[in-house]
Parts: C-alpha cells; sequence; structure tokens
C-alpha cells in the first residue's frame, strides 16, 4: 500500500512540475495570480577580515603596536556593491548576481575561548566557548557605524583580557530568493575567512561557517592583553649653573601610576624656547636619554633654554607613553646659578684721556683701554674675565689677557701693523668661581681717520650711446672735520692686460665721480675700470679701490637687416650698417667700417652711396662690409626702374629722394606743396620752406609718405595757375594704396581747394612690387624761399 502512493505521489509532482511556468503556472481553464518564487542560490562570504586601532600610547618591547584591552576592531567597508564587495576585508558573493545588503543587526561580536583544548587544536566554531559582546553587559564597547565602517566596530572589554575576540556575521541581499545566507563565524582575527561558494539551491541551508584562507597582515595580536596606566611627570624644574660649557639638569617626579615593578626610560629634548615640545614624540629618532643638558654655548645662555621630557614606562613587558612636559630657564621654580655679564663696556683713548677718539689718527703707541661694569648674578663673586685683542680683518690674535685686581684693564697698544686694520677686543666674563658668561665683542677701528671707499659702483652699465657714471661712499667713520680730497682714474685694460687711462682728476663733489663721456667704439668688448685714491685734506691716501665692467661686444654686423638689394638703375642708395651688441644695442657703424663690391658696374661713391653705372640692369654683386673684424656680406642686383608720367611740370631743379635714404619723407604746405623734408632733422630736401599761407597740408591723413609701405597704386593731383605760381603746374594731391594686414587702405594728402576752375592734370601708376624713390622737380632753388613742388616722377619696380 506505501508503495502504491509513494508512486501516485511522484506521478504527480512529475506532472506538476511538467505544466509549471519557470515564473508562474498557468491553470488549463484560465489564468492565475498566484506567483510561485523560484529558489535560488543564496548569498555567501568570499573573504572577512578585520583591522585595528591600537593605542598610541601603549606598545611591546620592541615598540610595536600591543593589543591591549580598548584597542578598536572593526571592519572596514564603507559601500556596499553588487555581486562582489571591497577587498580582502569584506568580499560578499551571489551566484545569482543579486545585488548586496549591509545589515549591521546581523554582525555579532564575541569573547572567544577554547573548551578543552588548546588555541593551536581548535578549528570549529563550536570547539569555542563564545560570549556575546553587548552594551547592555559590556558598556560603551559596541559602537555604532562611522565613516569608517558600515558595520558596528567594538572597543575590547576589559573582560576579555587573555582571552580573543571573534565575530559572526549572516550576509544577505536586497533582493532573490532567498535573501539570506548562512553565518560566517571568525575565531581567529590574524586571519581572513571565507565561506564554500553556493552556487546550487541544495546547499543555501548547509552550514557554512567558514575557514580561514590566509593570514591578514594588517592585524597584530591574539590573546588580549591586560591595559598598563601611562606615566606623567610633575614638579619639572631645572638646576645648576647656566654658563658656558656647564651642563644643567632637569629635576622632576615620575608618577608611574602602577604598584607593580617597571622601568623609566623616558627621553628628554633639549634646545631653544618654543623648539623642543613638537619634537617630543614617539616616532621622533633623535632624542637624549640624559636630565643632564648637553654643555651650554652663548648660544644657549644668551636666550630663554628649554627641555622637554617625554615620559615613558617599561612594565610587564609593555611600553607605556605619557604626554610631554616642558619647562625652560625663565620657570619660577628653577635653582639656577646664571653667568656674569658685562655692561656699560667703552672704549677709552689715552692719547685724549677719554672716550673721544683723536681727530687725526690713532697713533703708533697710542694705548686704547676698554671700560665696563662687572655685573655678577651671585654675591662675593669678583672678576676673573679673560679677554684676547684680535685683528679682525685677518682674524689673528694679537694678543691676550686676564683680568686682576693687579691688572684690572683691558688694554692694547697699537703697533704699526695696526694702521689701516680694525682691532677687535672679545671680553669673556668670568667670576672667581669660573662661571662664564656671554662674550662682548668690541670693534676699535684703529685706522679711525684714514679714509675708506665703499659701495662704489656704475650708475649705468657701460654703452656705446652714453656717458658713464659712477658713485661710492666716503668713509670718514662720522668725524665730520675729515673731508673727501679722493682722487678718481677712468682706465682700460688694453690687449696685454695693462691700465690705458682715459680720463683723470679730483673728486668735486664727494659720492660722484665726474662722468667718462660715451666710450669710442675703439674700445669694444674691452674691460672699462674706475679707481678711487681716498684721501682727505690731510693728505693721508688710502689704498686705491676699483670697479670694473666689460663693455658690450658685437654679436654680428647686418647690412639693411641682411636681405637681398634691388638696387635701381635710376636712383642710388646710401649705404648702411649695424652692428648688434651683446647688449641688445643696435647701433649704425656705417662710417667706422669699410665697404667692397665685387662688380666694377656697380660702384661706391663717398664713401657710403652705392649707384649703377649706365646699362647694367642685371648685373650682379656681392656687397660686403667689414669692421671690428667681423665681415658681413649682401647680395645686389640692378634692377630695371620704371618711370611714372610726370605729375605737374619738369624743371631743371631736379631732386632724386632715395627709398633707401630717406624711407620716410614729410610734406609740408597748404592748398599746394610747399616742400618735402626729412622728418628726422626736419632739412628741406626738395621745394621750398613754405609759401605765403604757411603751415603744413590740412585736408589729410598722413603728412607723411612711407617707401616701405606695400604700396600698389599712386595716383597724382596738379594744378595750374595758381595765384602763387602762374608759369606752370604745381602739385596738390597725392593718393596711394596700401596694403595693411591683408586690407587695401587709401592714404593721401590733400592740399585746400583754391580756385574751382583752374587747369589740373590727374596721373595714375600701378605698383608691380617697390617704390625706389621719386624724382621731384622743385620751381626754384631747393630750400629758398618762394619755391614750390612743381612736378613729381615716381620710380619703382
Amino acid at each position: 500500500m506505501n508503495n502504491i502512493k509513494t508512486f501516485y505521489k511522484n506521478l504527480f509532482l512529475t506532472v506538476l512540475i511538467t505544466l509549471l511556468h519557470p515564473a508562474y503556472a498557468v491553470q488549463q481553464n484560465g489564468y492565475s495570480d498566484v506567483t510561485i518564487p523560484i529558489v535560488g542560490n543564496a548569498p555567501y562570504i568570499g573573504s572577512l577580515g578585520v583591522l585595528a586601532e591600537y593605542r598610541k600610547d601603549i606598545f611591546d618591547e620592541n615598540f610595536e603596536p600591543a593589543y591591549v584591552e580598548g584597542t578598536y576592531i572593526y571592519i572596514p567597508i564603507t559601500e556596499c556593491h553588487s555581486h562582489e564587495t571591497g577587498d580582502s576585508f569584506f568580499q560578499q558573493k551571489d551566484s545569482d548576481d543579486d545585488a548586496c545588503l549591509i545589515d549591521p543587526n546581523e554582525l555579532t561580536w564575541y569573547i572567544v575561548e577554547p573548551k578543552n583544548t588548546s588555541w593551536n587544536e581548535v578549528n570549529r566554531w563550536d570547539e569555542l566557548i563564545h560570549t556575546v559582546i553587548d552594551n547592555e553587559r559590556f558598556n560603551n564597547t559596541i559602537l555604532p557605524p562611522n565613516e569608517k565602517s558600515l558595520f558596528p566596530s567594538l572597543k575590547i572589554p576589559k573582560e576579555a583580557v587573555g582571552k580573543r575576540i571573534g565575530l559572526s556575521y549572516k550576509p544577505k541581499t536586497l533582493e532573490g530568493n532567498p535573501i539570506e545566507g548562512p553565518m560566517i563565524y571568525l575565531w581567529d582575527l590574524n586571519h581572513f575567512f571565507a565561506q564554500t561558494p553556493i552556487t546550487t539551491p541544495e546547499n543555501n541551508q548547509k552550514i557554512n561557517e567558514g575557514s580561514k584562507i590566509g593570514l591578514n597582515p594588517s592585524f597584530i595580536g591574539e590573546e588580549v592583553i591586560p591595559l598598563i596606566e601611562v606615566p606623567k611627570i610633575e614638579n619639572l624644574f631645572l638646576s645648576g649653573r647656566f654658563g658656558i660649557d656647564e651642563q644643567i639638569e632637569a629635576k622632576y617626579d615620575f608618577i608611574a601610576n602602577t604598584s607593580e615593578e617597571y622601568t623609566e626610560i623616558s627621553r628628554f629634548w633639549w634646545g631653544e624656547l618654543g623648539s623642543t615640545h613638537a619634537q617630543a614624540t614617539i616616532d621622533n629618532d633623535k632624542w637624549m636619554n640624559s636630565a643632564l643638558s648637553p654643555k651650554l654655548t652663548e648660544s644657549n645662555i644668551g636666550n630663554i633654554y628649554e627641555v622637554s621630557i617625554l615620559p615613558i614606562k617599561k612594565e610587564k613587558g609593555l611600553i607605556a607613553i605619557g604626554s610631554p612636559v616642558t619647562v625652560d630657564t625663565t620657570h619660577s621654580a628653577n635653582t639656577l646659578i646664571l653667568a656674569p655679564n658685562i655692561e656699560n663696556a667703552k672704549i677709552f683713548y689715552a692719547s685724549t684721556q677719554s672716550t673721544v677718539p683723536p681727530i687725526y689718527t690713532a697713533k703708533i703707541g697710542d694705548k686704547i683701554i676698554i671700560k665696563y661694569d662687572f655685573i655678577s648674578k651671585s654675591e662675593n663673586l669678583n672678576d676673573s674675565s679673560t679677554y684676547s685683542w684680535i685683528n679682525k680683518t685677518s682674524g689673528t690674535e694679537l694678543s691676550k689677557g686676564k683680568v686682576s685686581e693687579e691688572q684690572p684693564d683691558v688694554e692694547y697698544v697699537i703697533s704699526e701693523n695696526d694702521i689701516g686694520q680694525v682691532l677687535q677686543a672679545i671680553i669673556q666674563p668670568t667670576d672667581s668661581s669660573d662661571l662664564k658668561g656671554i662674550s662682548t665683542k668690541i670693534d676699535i677701528p684703529a685706522s679711525l681717520n684714514y679714509p675708506s671707499v665703499s659701495d662704489l659702483r656704475f650708475v649705468n652699465t657701460p654703452s656705446f650711446t652714453q656717458n658713464v657714471n659712477a658713485v661710492y661712499t666716503f668713509n670718514n667713520y662720522g668725524v665730520e672735520e675729515i673731508k673727501d680730497n679722493s682722487s678718481f682714474n677712468w682706465y682700460y685694460i688694453d690687449e696685454n692686460g695693462d691700465k690705458k687711462e682715459l680720463s683723470s682728476g679730483n673728486i668735486i663733489e664727494s659720492g660722484i665721480v665726474p662722468a667718462l663721456s660715451t666710450p669710442s667704439m675703439e674700445l669694444i668688448g674691452k674691460t672699462l675700470g674706475l679707481e678711487i685714491v681716498p684721501n682727505d685734506q690731510f693728505e693721508r691716501r688710502n689704498k686705491g679701490f676699483s670697479v670694473q665692467n666689460r663693455l658690450p661686444s658685437i654679436d654680428k654686423i647686418t647690412i639693411f637687416d641682411g636681405e637681398t638689394i634691388n638696387l635701381s638703375d635710376l636712383v642710388p642708395i646710401k649705404l648702411e650698417s649695424f652692428a648688434h651688441f651683446s647688449n641688445d644695442e643696435v647701433i649704425q657703424v656705417t662710417q667706422y667700417g669699410t665697404w667692397k663690391i665685387d662688380n666694377p658696374r656697380i660702384e661706391i661713391v663717398d664713401g657710403n652711396t652705392m649707384r649703377a653705372q649706365e646699362d647694367s640692369i642685371g648685373e650682379e654683386a656681392q656687397l660686403t662690409f667689414k669692421y671690428n673684424g667681423i665681415e658681413t656680406t649682401s647680395r645686389v642686383v640692378v634692377v630695371k626702374s620704371k618711370l611714372s608720367d610726370i605729375t605737374g611740370t619738369e624743371s631743371e631743379f631736379k631732386t632724386i629722394i632715395s627709398a633707401e635714404t630717406y624711407p620716410i619723407i614729410k610734406i609740408y604746405g597748404s592748398a599746394i606743396w610747399d616742400g618735402i623734408r626729412d622728418p628726422d632733422n626736419n632739412q628741406v630736401i626738395a621745394g621750398g620752406p613754405g609759401g605765403k599761407l604757411g603751415g603744413d597740408v590740412t585736408l589729410n591723413n598722413s603728412n607723411t609718405f612711407n617707401f616701405d609701405d606695400n604700396i600698389t597704386s599712386i595716383s597724382g593731383l596738379s594744378i595750374k595757375g595758381t595765384p602763387y605760381f602762374k608759369e606752370g603746374f604745381l602739385i596738390k594731391d597725392l593718393v596711394w594704396n596700401v596694403v595693411e594686414n591683408g586690407q587695401t587702405k587709401q592714404k593721401y594728402f590733400k592740399g585746400n581747394q583754391i580756385v574751382s576752375n583752374l587747369e589740373t592734370r590727374l596721373k595714375s601708376i600701378e605698383i608691380e612690387s617697390k617704390v625706389f624713390g621719386w624724382i621731384v622737380y622743385s620751381s626754384g632753388t631747393v630750400g629758398k624761399d618762394g619755391t614750390y613742388i612743381q612736378g613729381l616722377r615716381i620710380v619703382y619696380y
């Protein structure tokens, strides 16, 4: 009977499973709203471990963190991701990829200990005695989640001493079926634990408490160690002789806060006020282990000195560290014996029997005495100070001695070797107990009245475009009677290293050297020097003081910026060369060098003008300029010029204006053109100085013409029969087009309107490449009153 029941039961289940859809079942006679959940895989832990925050004041004997009561333990996780989260400290997995859920209530902390065996033999959770830790039984031990962990953290309670800490956690998901996995147990926090992966529903409810998968190198500790109290320091003060080469001692009460046996291993830091407290940390490996200071220096006793102590004890195999304490030498509880000092030190001159120095000079054999007040900080101690006299310039010790009742003065007799030197007396205040204070140093200028010079310098960097000026400070050591009678000498260093004088004489105004006129170009690259010999009205000359600076050298020389020169067959050009100096100055040096050209069909006349001979179109040549040992060349090509028609009237007074000679020209006039001038010097180069009305052209947008502009066309207008000149035409207007930044722009000169019915002529030309110059016809002698511009012809290419 039982077999038949079992058969029909299995048959029923088979049919039912066949008819069911994976998500829901559909009845044969209609539809059902009942969903039958699918059973999937439970979540499980792929890795779990903890971190500890150890106390900063308790260590083991090797100064490594100590696993004592009060240590904080937590799982470092701040975000729960799907499927797999965090690193080795927390990895939750789910074979169905269901989203992870952190449930703080599923985490439980325990105090654990073996039941009937040792820790080395424990392999499972059920082999342990475990006590749940909560805040009801162990006050303030379970801490809420924070920025470091989404789980509650643990502050190890005192009851865990000699035992270990464990935990359990049940993984959960936000969705799926089931949403809970089996509980995992960590009973050895020195290891990471993991559960067996759950890949089939049959394993969902099986016991899966987890096992070790590797050491946790971030965790140190097994059994919890009992906590010891940290020490402290009280009643700290300083004692001893506070003087040079002495040592003072820090005295204090060390409060160990224990009845057990301990060893004090406190650390000490000595230094200037405010410098030691921040250093007094256990991480600082530079410390002293003695309450005695280092030997004191002048710097130590000349300032407030302090000590910081970090109280440390060794007890029961642990190191306990207290808070640092600091005391300085001004503390009222100190028992310091202070060193003596010197006050009101003054120089006494035997020659004047006073502190007033001699006016003229310190004489050989004159005695200098230092008088001072000896201040002893202890009663019944006499002055036993030591002193030495040194040459401050060389550092050589000249004499030394010790003050006594028989020899109470610090004195020195000036010798011949001291003239011109600065002496220094060094007095070491010392009392009769040999306690030394801070030295007093006094400078004695034995050459008091020997004048000297300081801060000698060039006001401007020497160049070839301006005078060279220099200044200095005349030192008379505050004696107004001493006057500056110094002399100067400007010089340069020649090729043999010898000084060659340029200018010399006596100073007129103290502190200001008469200027050296602009250096000649012959001094290029040479060293310029200035020497001042200090002197006063008593003819007491000191050694000379000098300053030098190198004059600029030439980096390169260029001819017309080094470009190929297109020489007009009609218009000569004025040659120009430029030296580019190391100080970025550019100076025209045309007149200093020599020109040479290698084609006789092109000639150089008047030293700096180049012109082509007749019938030389197409001729080429190499133009060479040499100056100061530097040679530069440019290529010259003779090109056929084009001539525009004459605007106006040709006359016998003809002027050729070269674009190279006058790259910019300026027009003067009012109704018609009076003249053309060089804008650099305002000299008339064609026409006259001005008509009856005078003044500039008034109706124009530019009264200068720049041959270097990119000119594309020129139109000229002349008129005949003006009141000023009735014999022929005169120039009135000029209009030209230039290309600037890709745009065509019109420029023009336009004279005032005169009489509308006068005869006019308009001429226009197109410029293909370059304007070489103008041929200008004047109505009379150039530069003479009553002369106007009568005709204009453009020479272009």
